[in-house]
């Protein structure tokens, strides 16, 4: 008899494998109980205990909450804490020099062999300095698109450097940063770059942050504030004192012992390594060979580089790192943990996995009861309204998993702006376009976008022979823009009607071989001849035809338009069975841009 352990949800595969018995005599045994499931199927606890007695073994249920508990009882976090270098992010509106800014810190750094270069993907870099200390660096993007990773950087960094560009002022991405910053409770460091640029004004910036919340110490504030140039180097020493004067009041401490945590930057799929995962250090330390355990994914780590690409075997904490070993691709900001044994860390992974799949059931669950509840008319007003919308599929192939969360939300933010279009994601993973891909997406009449990734070889024959539409990009702007412009060329326009004026029938005249022609006075606005017409009659302005307006006379002389208070003859494309009294309504029909303001 075994001491089966069964979570709230368990699949039929996993509850026999934990009974040690055959999948195929559990599905035999619920099928006797009347239950029809297949080996994937995923069964109640309640189903569970049923199955586990009939096999003669004892169950032990435990909830989510439960698994979580005693991995933190188990995995304690033992040590003295001890002083750690400063995490610093560095935020700003796009273009305001921020990497500038940074390889000139990393130029400036004693240990220029060391140094590196500070890598796309892993966006952290250490510097160290003459007085042996040394501060991490991560870099954010700066696009508003990025946002969600600029909220990430904030909540995992000791202070941020605030770059303004002094010719350019406080701007949308400028505040936004200065939102994250507050909002995780980290002290803010000004440098206000391109100062010897035309149109620089320091004061300006100073005047803007001030209304903002942000008082510089010049001004009677606590905010540290330094005039940096990237090009000459200007100013960067006095602010990587200003940084560690900050730094010495915040005391940031660590331990170096015990387990180790700390926050995923980044995750992307590596040739040679797998999913390389970037990572940064922030309680204990993180050796090669440790076990990892990241969300719902783990691991043991085989191979760690610091940020330059070179191996190591240690990581303390503040110290950035990419590691290879993990399963599956880890989310952006996803909090990281060593764990005593893979048996410990498969069980958790196993059950957060479940938890995350019930979670969302229920939010589907959620949304379909809510339909359920609607009346008749709602649901037929909502299938009208799906009826309006054009859906775009679209396929995304990222070479990081962050470049792809940001790509998929930039996609969903262009489709959200553009009423009567919406992108849907058939699909969005990590690596080069393969067969599949470009399968899925012929099967859907979809596209595949490819953001710093391309298709493999076969991938590329089979788009061209099934008619596919690859595209490539680097840069997030253009993919956009391309994407908003294809939803306008693609969206049939919406159209509105613009009322000209109004005339009534006072005579009709019959005239040889044009017919019949409509003696009009203009009551309002003007007729114009090749504008659309309707035919009004009767106090309930029947329509009686809707056409364009033929020639237009005033004087026996044609004329182009004839406005209020004239008379005029009118006569209609395909049309003469009207009389007097009946009315002419005339109006153009315009198309309207889609595009929300």
């Amino acid at each position: 008899m075994r001491e089966v352990v069964v979570p709230e949800n368990i699949t039929v595969a996993d509850l026999a494998n934990r009974m040690a018995e055959r999948t195929s005599d559990v599905v035999r045994l619920l099928v006797n109980l009347g239950i029809t499931a297949t080996a994937n199927e995923v069964i109640d606890a309640d189903s569970a205990e049923l199955i586990v007695s009939e096999f003669g073994h004892k169950i032990k249920r435990v909830s989510f909450s439960d698994v979580e508990a005693k991995l933190d009882k188990d995995e304690k976090a033992d040590g003295e804490k001890i002083s750690r270098p400063p995490v610093v992010t560095v935020m700003g509106h796009v273009d305001h020099g921020k990497t500038s800014l940074l390889d000139s810190i990393r130029k400036s750094n004693v240990a220029k062999s060391e140094a590196g270069g500070i890598t796309q993907h892993i966006g952290a870099s250490r510097v160290l300095l003459p007085d042996g200390r040394s501060i991490t660096f991560i870099d954010t993007p700066g696009h508003e698109a990025f946002s969600l990773m600029r909220a990430r950087g904030a909540n995992a960094t000791d202070l941020v450097v605030l770059v303004v560009a002094a010719d350019d002022g406080v701007k949308a991405q400028t505040v936004e940063a200065i939102n994250h910053a507050k909002a995780a409770g980290v002290p803010i460091v000004v440098a206000i770059s391109k100062c010897d640029l035309a149109g620089a004004s320091v004061d300006k910036v100073l005047d803007s942050l001030a209304s903002r919340g942000l008082l510089v110490e010049s001004r009677q504030g606590d905010i540290l504030c330094v005039e940096v140039s990237s090009h000459s180097g200007d100013g960067i020493d006095k602010l990587l004192d200003a940084i560690l004067l900050q730094s010495d009041l915040l005391e940031p401490r660590a331990r170096e012992s015990g387990v180790s945590s700390g926050v995923v930057l980044e995750s992307r799929m590596e040739k040679g390594h797998g999913v390389l995962a970037s990572l940064l250090v922030q309680e204990g330390s993180l050796h090669k060979g440790d076990i990892l355990l990241a969300g719902a994914q783990w691991g043991r780590i085989r191979v760690m580089l610091d940020e330059h690409g070179n191996v190591c075997e240690t990581a303390k904490p503040s110290h950035p790192v990419q590691v290879s070993g993990l399963q599956g691709h880890l989310e952006s900001g996803e909090v990281f943990r060593t764990v005593a044994s893979e048996a410990r860390a498969r069980e958790v992974g196993e059950y957060r996995a479940q938890h995350n799949k019930e979670l969302k059931q229920d939010k589907v669950s959620s949304s379909l009861a809510a339909n359920g509840e609607a009346t008749v008319e709602q649901l037929l007003d909502n299938a009208r309204r799906d009826e309006e919308v054009k859906h775009f599929p679209f396929l995304v192939k990222a070479d990081a998993h962050g470049t792809l969360e940001v790509v998929k939300q930039a996609l969903e933010k262009a489709g959200a702006s553009i009423d009567g279009a919406e992108i849907v994601i058939l699909h969005g993973d990590v690596g080069s376009i393969n067969e599949s891909d470009i399968s899925l997406a012929a099967a859907s009449g979809g596209r595949v976008l490819g953001f710093n990734t391309k298709p493999t070889q076969q991938a590329r024959g089979l788009a061209k022979s099934l008619a596919v539409d690859v595209r490539f990009y680097k840069v997030l702007y253009e993919l956009l823009n391309e994407i908003e412009s294809l939803l306008k060329r693609t969206l049939a326009p919406k159209t509105r009607e613009v009322r000209l004026g109004l005339a009534e029938i006072k005579q009709v005249f019959p005239i040889g071989k044009i017919g019949n022609i409509a003696g009009s006075a203009v009551l309002d606005g003007v007729m114009r001849r090749g504008a659309r017409a309707r035919i009004l009659r009767g106090e309930e302005n029947d329509v009686l035809h809707e056409g364009r307006v033929k020639f237009l006379k005033s004087y026996k002389e044609e004329v182009r338009e004839v406005s209020k208070g004239a008379e005029c003859g009118i006569a209609f494309e395909n049309f003469q069975d009207f009389s007097a009294n009946d009315r002419i309504e005339c109006f153009l029909v315009e198309d309207v841009e889609e595009v929300r303001v």
